[in-house]
C-alpha cells in the first residue's frame, strides 16, 4: 500500500518580520536597511544541511521583499540548487492580507511573484498568506495569479490561545520599548479566522465562494489519486484555473497543531502524540517548520525571558535535534515529497478535458 504523501515546508520569516510582528522596538526598520539577518545568514544553512542529510525535500516560503539584499538572492540560489521548492510568502508579511482591497492583495502577490522568479529562475505555484490567514478575495487572486496551491490556512479552533501567547510576547516587548505593532502585524489579525478551524484537514480543492469548504467529489478524487486508481470526470462548475489548499496539519480529532515551533515548545511526547492520531487519518501530512526554529537568542539578538524563553531560550543545536527526530519519524511514515510537484500531478487529474466538462 502506497504511504500517505508529506510536505516539508519552512516559512523564511526574517527577524524584521518577526519584530514588527511581536512588536520589538525595530519594527519600523526596513527590511534593505537591516542588514545581517540570523534567519538568513544562519537558519537557513542549517535547514540545508539537516535536509540534505535526510535525503528530504521541502519548500521555502519567501517573502519577496527579502530579495532587496544581494546576500539573500544568493541564498534562495543556494536553495534551489540544493533541489527545494520557492514559493511566494507575500511582499511585505502583512497579517492584514487577506481583508486588504484586491488591488493591494494583487499588488502584495504579482511583486513577490516578479522578483522570486527573477531570482530563483523558476516561477512560484505556491503560496502562504502571512499569520495562516485567508479570505475568499485573497484566494481568488492566488487562483488568479496562477498558483496550483495554496498552504494558508491552519484548521484549527485553537488559534486564540496562539494568539494570547503572542499578546504575551508583545507585551514583554512593550515593557522594554515604546513601540507598539500597528493594526496591519497585530496577532489579532492572524492564526486564521474562525470559518477556517473546521476547514478540512487534508488537501482539498476550495470552493469559489468559500474558502474553508471543498467543492463537490474534491476529496474522492484526491484521494484516489493517492491510491492510484482511476479518476472521475473532472470537477464540474469550477471555471480553471484550479488551485488546491494543502494546510498546515493539526492533530485529528482534537485539531490542535503541532507544526515543529509548537512541538518544540510542548515536547516531543506531543508530536509523537499528534503524529500518530494524524497517521491513522491516512491523509497527507503538511508539516511547516519556521527558520526561527533552529535559533536561538544568542543568534538574532531575541528576548529571552517570560514565554519567549521557552521559544527562544533553547540551545539551536537541542532544537535542531528534536526537530531532526520529528523529520525523521515523518520519514519513516509518509512519502515525502514537494508541495508543487505533487499538486502538479493532482490538478494534472482534475482538470477539464475541453470547455464542455465545465457546463
Amino acid at each position: 500500500m502506497r504511504r500517505a504523501p508529506a510536505f516539508i515546508q519552512v516559512d523564511v520569516d526574517s527577524l524584521w518580520a518577526v519584530r514588527r510582528a511581536y512588536g520589538f522596538s525595530d519594527l519600523t526598520k526596513p527590511p534593505e536597511t537591516a542588514g545581517s539577518d540570523a534567519v538568513w545568514d544562519v537558519a537557513i544553512p542549517r535547514l540545508l544541511e539537516l535536509f540534505a542529510a535526510l535525503s528530504i525535500p521541502t519548500s521555502f516560503f519567501v517573502i519577496g521583499r527579502d530579495m532587496d539584499q544581494p546576500q539573500r538572492r544568493a541564498r534562495v540560489r543556494e536553495i534551489v540548487a540544493a533541489g527545494h521548492e520557492i514559493a511566494n510568502h507575500s511582499h511585505s508579511h502583512r497579517l492584514d492580507l487577506p481583508w486588504s482591497a484586491p488591488e493591494a492583495i494583487q499588488e502584495e502577490i504579482a511583486l513577490s511573484q516578479e522578483r522570486l522568479a527573477s531570482v530563483s529562475g523558476q516561477t512560484p505555484v505556491g503560496f502562504r498568506s502571512p499569520g495562516y490567514g485567508m479570505s475568499e478575495a485573497l484566494m481568488e487572486q492566488a487562483r488568479e495569479a496562477g498558483f496550483l496551491y495554496d498552504s494558508s490556512l491552519l484548521p484549527s479552533p485553537w488559534g486564540f490561545a496562539m494568539r494570547f501567547a503572542a499578546r504575551q510576547i508583545i507585551r514583554a516587548a512593550r515593557a522594554r520599548s515604546a513601540s507598539k505593532p500597528g493594526r496591519a502585524n497585530h496577532p489579532a489579525a492572524s492564526y486564521s479566522s474562525g470559518r477556517a478551524a473546521w476547514a478540512p484537514n487534508h488537501p482539498y480543492l476550495p470552493k469559489p465562494e468559500a474558502f474553508y469548504r471543498p467543492v463537490r467529489h474534491s476529496e474522492a478524487i484526491l484521494s484516489r489519486r493517492l491510491s492510484m486508481h482511476s479518476l472521475p470526470s473532472p470537477v464540474a462548475r469550477i471555471a480553471p484555473p484550479l488551485i488546491l489548499e494543502i494546510p498546515v496539519s493539526v492533530a485529528p480529532g482534537v485539531r490542535a497543531p503541532f507544526h515543529a515551533s509548537l512541538s518544540l515548545a510542548a515536547g516531543p511526547a506531543w508530536f509523537r502524540l499528534a503524529l500518530w492520531l494524524h497517521r491513522r487519518a491516512r491523509v497527507p501530512l503538511n508539516f511547516l517548520v519556521h527558520g526561527m526554529d533552529v535559533l536561538d537568542c544568542r543568534d538574532g539578538e531575541l528576548p529571552a525571558q517570560a514565554i519567549s524563553k521557552r521559544v527562544f531560550g533553547v540551545d539551536w543545536k537541542k532544537k535542531t535535534a528534536a526537530l531532526r527526530h520529528m523529520l525523521e519519524a515523518i520519514d519513516r511514515q509518509y512519502e515525502t515529497e514537494r508541495a508543487d510537484q505533487w499538486s502538479r500531478e493532482a490538478l494534472a487529474f482534475t482538470r477539464p478535458a475541453s470547455p464542455k466538462a465545465m457546463r
